[in-house]
């Protein structure tokens, strides 16, 4: 099976089990003031920065495989206390799949809670690269880029690709930026890898950290 049946196939999968679960974590209703589960948060400043960690991506590797070549630039992760919040830059003004558009991104972002290579699945970013590297991390959780939603939130799948919310992303032209409550993804720790793939119909296109991980640190 091709690195592009599998992406999509996945993308498919999470889909159908995102719109067969009502999207909710009862911990998250304590977040979310009048909710009933979980809902998109705000962008408001979260008190006390704890960790943070950064990857720059070279401009122009993308792997050729989709409609579109998102081309990743940048990927960043900050913890606070009560949140960790996701940018990922690219090359062009992002555009989502909430309008069907079939150039829209897609992919997946990947988080290691416990920073343990030996739990949790295969990294999305691992599953479709091309080079026989690896990101030296497994994930617990991971924001599906091609789940859209009406609102244009989008899913976050456990370790068994299982919808357990949603998150609504702020779009500023070529950055996404993610406020993701770490009570949906039980990163109380402090501490976290992440890594990403993006693409379109046709496959993926690009992944960071193009080696390795990124890892948070105080």
């Amino acid at each position: 099976m091709t690195s592009t049946i599998r992406f999509l196939r996945l993308l498919r999968r999470l889909d159908r089990r995102g719109r067969s679960r009502a999207p909710f974590l009862a911990v998250a209703c304590a977040l979310v003031a009048g909710a009933c589960g979980y809902a998109p948060t705000g962008y408001a400043a979260a008190p006390l920065h704890e960790a943070a960690g950064v990857t720059i991506d070279p401009v122009g590797d993308t792997l050729g495989a989709g409609l579109r070549q998102w081309d990743i630039t940048r990927l960043a992760v900050t913890q606070q206390t009560d949140s960790t919040v996701v940018e990922l830059d690219l090359t062009a003004t992002v555009i989502t799949r909430v309008a069907g558009d079939s150039t829209g991104l897609l992919g997946f972002i990947d988080f290691d809670i416990d920073q343990d290579s030996t739990t949790g699945r295969q990294s999305a970013v691992d599953s479709y690269r091309h080079d026989g590297g690896s990101s030296g991390m497994r994930a617990e959780y991971t924001i599906v880029l091609g789940n859209v939603a009406p609102d244009s939130s989008m899913s976050v799948a456990d370790v068994n690709f299982r919808s357990v919310g949603r998150v609504k992303p702020r779009i500023d032209g070529a950055r996404l930026t993610f406020r993701v409550p770490n009570a949906l993804i039980g990163a109380h720790a402090g501490l976290l890898n992440a890594s990403a793939v993006v693409g379109a119909t046709g496959g993926p296109s690009d992944f960071a950290p193009n080696t390795g991980h990124l890892a948070t640190h105080d």
